[in-house]
């Protein structure tokens, strides 16, 4: 059985085949397509776009003009990717994309015009800013901040407590050595508690290691030590915390 707080508006389409619970709320010309579940108390504003599959949990906010679950690497619909799944308590901006085969933990907020791909976790407790874009294949500890205009490549992995600040850079490119051979290994690494000043760029294949403190406008080129604290361009250590 579904059940909805307001009347759908006549510029609405919500499929029988979607399941609703108790005390959830739609704005206008708002679309759910096909075994789209979403938990109670739930609120789904204007314009919102949930495709086919999407798991939504209780008590969350999606704001106006976002799309949650589509795909860009096919042009199939689901291109054998597993659904978005949003747990409780998530708190998602105004005109964000979410795509297929993400999954976002409790009681996670994403800024407004941030763009999520394919593939993500994004652990409980973190906090994406507005205007961040992640690549697929990413992994998000817990408790994770993530500053607005921050670009995260493919493959990175940030673990739990980590704080990255506005304007950061992950670049993901091919490095090539002397003999012009590739290297295939390109994913960036920043572990649990490293903190990421603003207008950083880190390079393909570096290791943050924990408890880093990285200064803004720092460019990092190579592996950082945990428990230091970097700087300049490239960047270097200039203190020692232990």
């Amino acid at each position: 059985m579904n059940y909805y707080e307001v009347k759908n508006k006549l510029s609405s389409s919500i499929s029988k085949k979607a399941e609703v619970d108790k005390g959830v709320k739609f704005g206008e010309n708002v679309v759910i397509k096909d075994n789209v579940k979403i938990g109670k108390d739930t609120i789904i504003g204007n314009n919102i776009i949930i495709k086919e599959d999407t798991i939504i949990g209780e008590d969350c906010i999606i704001e106006n003009n976002s799309i949650l679950e589509d795909t860009l690497i096919s042009t199939s619909s689901t291109n054998g990717l597993p659904p978005l799944i949003m747990e409780d308590n998530i708190r998602i901006g105004s005109n964000v994309v979410i795509l297929r085969g993400t999954k976002i933990g409790k009681n996670v907020s994403i800024g407004d015009l941030s763009l999520i791909k394919e593939l993500v976790i994004i652990n409980q407790d973190s906090v994406i800013g507005s205007g961040v874009i992640i690549d697929s294949n990413v992994l998000i500890g817990e408790a994770v901040e993530i500053g607005s205009k921050t670009y995260v490549s493919s493959d990175t992995i940030i673990e739990d407590f980590c704080n990255i600040g506005i304007n950061v850079h992950f670049k993901k490119e091919e490095l090539l050595v002397s003999n012009n051979k590739k290297i295939d290994e390109n994913r960036i690494i920043v572990r649990k508690g490293s903190k990421i000043g603003s207008n950083v760029t880190i390079l393909p294949g570096v290791t943050i290691d924990e408890n880093v403190i990285v200064f803004d406008g720092s460019y990092v080129i190579g592996n950082l030590e945990s428990n230091k604290i970097y700087s300049g361009n490239p960047a270097i250590e200039i203190e020692n915390c232990n």
